[in-house]
């Protein structure tokens, strides 16, 4: 009886598995996700490309699809900062520079609740990043994109 109620466990394991890759796959074939490494959040991405008009930047940002997931920017065209909120996670967008027709910008996750080590809403996370990738290719599809490591500290609770 037991060895039944294991196998049965296991089945359903793998089937709730197959079905979120399926999910995933899905995703990726669509466009609205690159398939990345689960740990993906652990990393800023820097932009370098032919400097875009400002006010085409924030356009852009407020037009990601991401938003009608439950998420919320805030920005400045001034500036060019736009924080995200996805509930259990936050991120950034920050021009660093612009100098000699060419501009920087950062973008990295501030932070993220996990959930048995995996964040809580990675797809989300995922298509937001997609989202930024892909306007800047449009600006310049030759855009240099580059990673850096995060240094960041995790919270470790019992409860």
């Amino acid at each position: 009886m037991v060895l039944l109620a294991v196998g049965i466990g296991v089945a359903l394991i793998v089937i709730a598995v197959a079905i979120g890759l399926a999910g995933n796959k899905k995703l990726v074939e669509s466009g609205q996700i690159i398939n990345r490494g689960t740990r993906f959040m652990e990393s800023a991405e820097i932009f370098t490309l032919n400097t875009p008009d400002p006010a085409a930047v924030s356009s852009s940002v407020k037009s990601f699809a991401v938003y009608e997931k439950g998420v919320s920017m805030k920005g400045s065209t001034a500036d060019q900062i736009y924080t995200f909120n996805g509930g259990s996670w936050a991120a950034k967008l920050k021009m660093m520079s612009s100098a000699d027709g060419k501009s920087v910008y950062r973008f990295e996750f501030t932070s993220w609740k996990t959930s048995n080590g995996m964040p809580q809403d990675a797809i989300n996370m995922n298509r937001l990043i997609t989202s930024v990738e892909k306007m800047f290719l449009a600006f310049d599809p030759n855009t240099q994109v580059s990673t850096e490591a995060l240094d960041f500290k995790t919270k470790h609770s019992l409860f």
